[in-house]
């Protein structure tokens, strides 16, 4: 934990737009001192986890929100990615002002 990535992990994240390296548009421009470590979790689940946002899969309704606790939780990302913004400065997910 805590080193870079390979090139070409998929698990890498984008220091400048926060999705997934590999298949956003600054693949293959991100210098090396700007790269975000990996620390055993992706960005999004990392904030997902900080905020208390969880989610459990509900035969014919998807991904539904539900306490951390609840059996087959697992980090809400796709809330994190509807309701925070990335903060380049900070290379993390911040929950939208307002």
């Amino acid at each position: 934990m805590g080193q870079f990535h390979e090139p070409g992990c998929d698990w890498e994240d984008c220091p400048y737009c926060g999705s997934q390296l590999l298949g956003c548009e600054h693949a293959g421009l991100v210098p090396r001192d700007d790269r975000i470590s990996f620390t055993g979790a992706r960005e999004a689940e990392k904030a997902a986890v900080e905020l208390g946002w969880y989610a459990v899969l509900v035969p014919g309704q998807g991904w539904t929100p539900c306490p951390q606790d609840t059996p087959g939780s697992i980090p809400d990302l796709n809330r994190t990615l509807a309701s925070c913004d990335w903060d380049r400065e900070q290379k993390r997910f911040v929950p939208r002002a307002g």
